[in-house]
């Protein structure tokens, strides 16, 4: 399937418009920097308080396309991402577990499709494994690491309606991705709030 430089130039247009809506949104623009933070960390492999130190030196103010962004919340910034790499295989284990109900469910493609009841049978029979392999394989890791920054914030935040986490967490996904991708997070995040925020 071809697509059109026009298409491609309009669509790199509206991606370039959904980057700027953090302006005068501080909390929004914390969990896209937490997001790039964590993105960063996971493909460098560089030290957690290194990246960090570098975000919140250099990166957490200044202009996106000539828009000129609003100072980030560092504080939300610094615990999302310290809490996604402190605690990244539980949250790992809640992301595979979540996409695994998704996809028996028929909802938001990403599923791995394995066949156990729930995680803890995963655990037993050493299938959580196989769920992280197949993970890590159809989700790219941008994506993940929106999903594990959306994940840590709707388990450790109880303080913040969970709506608003979602909220936020779908408008940092349209900054990068289309319809589908956003689909997913959604239906990630809400299913997982609807469990633990009960």
């Amino acid at each position: 399937m071809q697509i059109k430089e026009k298409d491609m130039k309009m669509q790199h247009n509206d991606s370039n418009e959904k980057k700027t809506a953090c302006n005068g949104r501080a909390k929004l623009c914390a969990r896209l920097l937490a997001v790039q933070a964590v993105y960063e960390i996971s493909q460098n492999k560089m030290p957690v308080e290194k990246v960090l130190k570098d975000y919140v030196d250099n990166r957490s103010a200044g202009e996106i396309e000539g828009q000129k962004i609003e100072e980030p919340d560092k504080e939300l910034f610094l615990k999302v991402a310290r809490g996604v790499s402190n605690s990244l295989a539980d949250l790992e284990e809640m992301l595979v577990c979540n996409m695994e109900k998704k996809s028996k469910l028929g909802g938001a493609e990403g599923g791995t499709g394995a066949d156990s009841k729930n995680c803890a049978d995963k655990e037993n029979n050493g299938g959580i494994e196989a769920g992280y392999r197949a993970v890590n394989k159809s989700v790219e890791p941008l994506l993940k690491s929106i999903l594990l920054c959306g994940i840590y914030e709707i388990t450790n935040h109880p303080d913040i309606d969970y709506p608003i986490i979602i909220n936020d967490y779908l408008d940092v996904t349209h900054a990068f991705y289309e319809h589908g991708e956003v689909a997913l997070v959604n239906a990630v995040l809400d299913g997982l709030a609807e469990v633990i925020r009960k």
